[in-house]
């Protein structure tokens, strides 16, 4: 994995994704933060305090925001990742160093027809990515594999 360059992607090459994690991939989230702020409000012996619930709240604004900051985009060549609202720094993973993808669904991302899909490398200097939120995950790790045979590499 390398550090992601802001400028996209190089000459000849065309982007065939380019999206953020979708929202409702943040159901759980969004829930927990009502809860944690609207128990102490409606419920006068709640099992935790406004006080806390609010920096929960704060935790999983934070978790909802980092995840949000992300921008996928995939050409024929690469996968990358942009990160932060500048997406100045981010990663990058050439298609033919892949060598394994995995999705991961629970009960909430299946019940939205998303997923999470883990992209391993072969390569040891480099680690996983992973792309959040992902729509049709199933759809996505096929069109994947595709396009990984055409870059010249191969799956485990």
């Amino acid at each position: 994995m390398s550090e992601a360059r802001a400028s996209g992607p190089m000459p000849g090459e065309d982007f065939i994704l380019r999206r953020r994690p979708a929202i409702s991939s943040f159901f759980v989230f969004f829930l927990g933060i009502a809860i944690c702020l609207g128990g102490p409000l409606v419920k006068e012996d709640a099992p935790i305090g406004f006080a806390t619930g609010l920096v929960v709240s704060l935790v999983f604004l934070a978790i909802i925001l980092k995840r949000w900051s992300h921008v996928y985009t995939l050409t024929r060549k690469r996968f990358m990742v942009s990160q932060g609202l500048g997406f100045a720094s981010g990663k990058e993973m050439d298609l033919a160093d892949i060598d394994a993808i995995e999705v991961n669904q629970g009960l909430t991302l299946r019940l939205f027809g998303l997923g999470h899909v883990l992209l391993h490398s072969r390569r040891s200097d480099q680690g996983s990515l992973i792309v959040y939120g992902m729509p049709d995950p199933h759809g996505f790790r096929e069109r994947l594999e595709l396009l990984i045979h055409d870059a010249g590499g191969a799956l485990r």
